[in-house]
């Protein structure tokens, strides 16, 4: 090979690194962007959630002001069925469990 193929063969093999290192970046930058949406939709989701346990509590402070105060601290449960268990923890009644079945299932029923 003389010096002329040879350079033209270093020129062209050049040229392929460079566009397969665009792609390579296009790719990158669109994995990046597409990580940056679920990453929002997941933030979205946790603030969603926030939300529903929010407005879940004050319904039940309301309903069952006997059995929970807005100083317990709370953990919902819920099985296939849709039954919810609220579990209390860290309050005058530990273990203190109120079986509402399909509560959550019958307070959203409409959103």
């Amino acid at each position: 090979m003389n010096n002329k193929n040879h350079h033209e063969e270093i020129l062209k093999l050049e040229g392929e690194l460079l566009t397969k290192a665009k792609c390579f970046q296009d790719f990158s930058a669109s994995l990046e962007k597409e990580a940056g949406k679920k990453l929002d939709e997941i933030n979205l989701l946790k603030r969603r959630t926030k939300l529903e346990h929010d407005k879940l509590m004050i319904l039940l402070y309301e309903k069952y002001p006997e059995k929970l105060s807005p100083s317990d601290h709370v953990h919902f449960l819920e099985d296939d069925q849709g039954n919810l268990t609220v579990v209390k923890c860290h309050n005058q009644h530990p273990g203190d469990n109120m079986n509402l079945p399909g509560l959550l299932r019958d307070m959203f029923e409409g959103e």
